[in-house]
């Protein structure tokens, strides 16, 4: 009965429209935030949500960073999903599928590959590229002389592989709300489950949801609630609005992320701390009006 009333209050007004914001592109600015890039895409595109400026201080005093978050340093696709060397995306065979160092192709490959060391077991592949069309560096080594990724490589990557849910902001009345009646919120295509990503090397990042920010600005007016993750229609996440206005709306769910190697969940190592965190956020435009009521004198 609630909800055909509060349908029935707002039937006759607009429909919503969505909001798109661009991100900026000044080279004078620096990253200061990481998230998903691109909230209207399947998946998480992983980059920086957020700039500012690029100061000057120093990188001393305790313990911090000096410089903007840690994010991966590639992009992964098709095969290339394993692990990240710099801005390359790699794959790796171990053993490879060629054992024989005087095969044509190993030799091209790697030209300069040495004779078998007396403690190596086998042959590694490696194949790392820029991207889709770039060139392929493809090495072969002896597995005593391959050098494994480091632990921030694959943080890195395993990042990298996390895939997070997309969300779209609902809210209802569902057409425009009105002062001081309670907006429902809820985000669509989210989950309350943790999310745990491809392997990267025996690496997993697992991300579990925590709290839905819903900020609400109308020029100089703004109203906000923290919730839990809300993912279908309730009155869970609400907001009263006491002003009308063209509100933009921006819905952010944050996740705590951790590193799992084989099953154990490891320690970040310091500068990688930004990755522990990540956030998803898409916006909805919800205008709000004031009902006015006329009241005639009765004799």
């Amino acid at each position: 009965m609630l909800n055909l009333t509060r349908l029935l209050t707002v039937a006759s007004m607009v429909a919503v429209f969505a909001v798109a914001t661009a991100l900026p592109a000044s080279a004078e600015l620096v990253c200061v935030k990481s998230g998903d890039t691109d909230p209207s895409t399947p998946g998480l595109q992983y980059g920086c949500i957020e700039y500012g400026d690029s100061g000057g201080g120093d990188s001393g005093g305790d313990g911090g960073t000096g410089g903007g978050p840690a994010q991966p340093t590639c992009t992964f696709f098709d095969v290339w999903n394993d692990y990240c060397s710099g801005t390359l995306a790699c794959y790796i065979n171990d053993p490879a599928a060629l054992q024989d160092p005087d095969d044509e192709l190993v030799r091209r490959d790697t030209p300069g590959l040495p004779e078998k060391p007396p403690e190596a077991d086998h042959l590694v592949f490696t194949s790392c590229t820029a991207g889709p069309g770039a060139e392929e560096i493809r090495t072969y080594s002896w597995n005593t002389e391959f050098e494994a990724p480091s632990l921030e490589d694959q943080i890195r990557s395993a990042a990298g592989q996390l895939v997070l849910p997309t969300i779209t902001p609902r809210f209802n009345p569902p057409v425009q709300s009105i002062v001081n009646l309670e907006t429902w919120f809820w985000a669509e295509g989210a989950t309350t489950d943790e999310i745990v990503g491809s392997d990267a090397l025996g690496l997993r990042a697992v991300a579990t949801p925590g709290d839905m920010a819903v900020s609400a600005v109308a020029g100089a007016r703004s109203e906000s609630e923290t919730c839990p993750v809300v993912t279908s229609e309730s009155d869970a996440c609400a907001i009263s609005f006491r002003r009308s206005g063209q509100y933009t709306v921006t819905m952010s769910i944050t996740y705590q992320i951790r590193f799992e190697l084989n099953g154990e969940v490891i320690e970040v190592p310091g500068g990688l701390e930004d990755l522990t965190t990540m956030t998803t956020s898409a916006q909805v435009a919800v205008p709000v009006v004031e009902i006015q009521s006329l009241v005639k004198g009765v004799s």
